[in-house]
C-alpha cells in the first residue's frame, strides 16, 4: 500500500494529462461496465481530450456521451494492415495517459507504441511488462468475485478514481426517447417485463426448459413479456417463445431497434429477467431492476454489488432453479422499489 501511495504522489507530481486513451476491445456489456471509470476520468481531467478505443458494437455506448471526445474503432478480427495502421495512428498522437482495460497482447502493444508517460494495464502474476509502467495484477479473487466495473477503478485508484461510483450509463437522444414512446404505445403494456431468452455464447445459455417455466410463471402472474433480441438472435428467442402457453401476452414480432432505442425502451418497462449479457447491463443503465440468469459464469463479477434492485440466479446444476427464481421474484416490493426480506 505504501508503494502504491508513493507512486500516486509521483503521478500527481507530473503534468496533468492533456490527451488520454482508454481501451476496451469488447462488446456492448463489457464497454457499458467501463462508463463509471470514463466518467470519473472526465471529472479528474475536465480539460483533457479523451479518446475511447473499442470494437464497433461497444463503441456505440459513447455516441451520445459528453465524457468522450473521440471514438476509435477496431474490428474484432482486424487485418494486419488495419491493426498496424491503428498502431501508427496511436504512435503519432502522443498520448499522455493510456488506460488499457482489455488485458490482451493486442492492446498491450498498442499501449506500448503510444509512448505515453503513464501507461496502465493488467499483467499476469509475477510477470513484467514493457507495455505498462503502472502494471496491475488482477488476482482471481477479484476477477471472479468482484464486480467487473471495480476492476478498472481499483487499477486506476492512484489517479483518484472512486470505487463507490458504480453507476453505468448509456445516454440517449431525444429522438431515441420519442421512438421509445411510439414503440411502447404500439407494442407494450404497463406491466411489461423485458425477457431475454438467449445468449450469444452457447456456454452461457440458460436451459430453454427453465426459461419457458419462468416465462409461463410471469405471464400467469399478470405480466407482459417483451422478448428482446439482436440481429440473428430471433430464432434462439423463438425456441422459448414457441413453448409459451399464452403467446398473446408476449411481444416477439417487431423491427429491431437501435441499441440506443432499446435502452430508451427499457426505461418504460418494469423489470429485466433473463440471460446475463449486454441487454442486462443495458437494463441496469436504464435504471430498472434486474434478475440476471447465469449458467456457469461468475454472477458476482457481473452484477452491481450492494444494491437492492439487482439480483442473480446461478442455474447450472441447480435442480431448484425455478423455485429459487419464484422466491427471488416474490421479494420485489413495488412500493419500496427494491428486493426485500433477504
Amino acid at each position: 500500500m505504501l508503494n502504491l501511495f508513493l507512486r500516486g504522489l509521483e503521478m500527481n507530481a507530473k503534468n496533468t494529462p492533456k490527451k488520454i486513451l482508454i481501451i476496451k476491445l469488447r462488446k456492448l456489456g463489457d464497454v457499458l461496465l467501463t462508463t463509471p471509470l470514463v466518467r470519473q476520468i472526465r471529472i479528474l481531467y475536465p480539460h483533457a481530450q479523451i479518446t475511447f478505443l473499442s470494437e464497433p458494437l461497444g463503441a456505440q455506448v459513447f455516441i451520445n456521451s459528453s465524457k468522450v471526445d473521440r471514438i476509435w474503432k477496431l474490428n474484432k478480427k482486424p487485418t494486419i494492415i488495419e491493426y498496424l495502421t491503428l498502431c501508427y495512428k496511436v504512435y503519432k498522437e502522443h498520448f499522455d495517459l493510456v488506460i488499457d482495460l482489455y488485458d490482451h497482447n493486442k492492446t498491450a502493444l498498442i499501449t506500448l507504441v503510444s509512448r505515453a508517460n503513464t501507461r496502465m494495464g493488467y499483467i499476469k502474476e509475477n510477470k513484467k511488462s514493457l507495455s505498462y509502467n503502472y502494471p496491475f495484477h488482477l488476482p482471481d479473487s477479484i476477477r471472479n468475485k468482484v464486480y467487473n466495473t471495480l476492476h478498472g477503478l481499483i487499477m486506476t485508484k492512484i489517479l483518484g478514481t472512486n470505487e463507490e461510483d458504480l453507476h453505468i450509463e448509456y445516454p440517449v437522444s431525444q429522438e431515441d426517447v420519442d421512438f421509445s414512446a411510439q414503440f411502447s404505445l404500439a407494442h407494450l403494456k404497463n406491466n411489461t417485463i423485458v425477457f431475454c431468452a438467449q445468449s450469444e455464447r452457447a456456454g452461457a445459455q440458460v436451459p430453454i426448459s427453465l426459461l419457458v417455466k419462468i416465462g409461463n410463471f410471469l405471464i400467469k402472474k399478470g405480466y407482459f413479456l417483451y422478448f428482446v433480441y439482436g440481429p440473428g438472435e430471433k430464432e434462439m428467442a423463438g425456441n422459448v417463445y414457441n413453448k409459451i402457453n399464452q403467446p398473446k401476452h408476449c411481444l416477439i414480432e417487431y423491427d429491431i431497434p437501435s441499441i440506443a432505442q432499446v435502452r430508451a425502451i427499457f426505461e418504460r418497462c418494469i423489470m429485466y429477467v433473463g440471460n446475463d449479457g449486454g441487454n442486462k447491463h443495458l437494463a441496469v443503465a436504464a435504471k430498472i431492476p434486474t434478475i440476471g440468469l447465469f449458467y456457469g459464469d461468475a454472477p458476482s463479477a457481473w452484477t452491481p454489488p450492494k444494491q437492492d434492485t439487482h439480483r442473480y440466479l446461478q442455474t447450472k446444476n441447480n435442480k431448484t432453479a425455478f423455485d429459487d427464481f419464484v422466491v427471488m421474484f416474490e421479494r420485489w416490493d413495488y412500493g419500496k422499489k427494491q428486493f426485500v426480506n433477504d
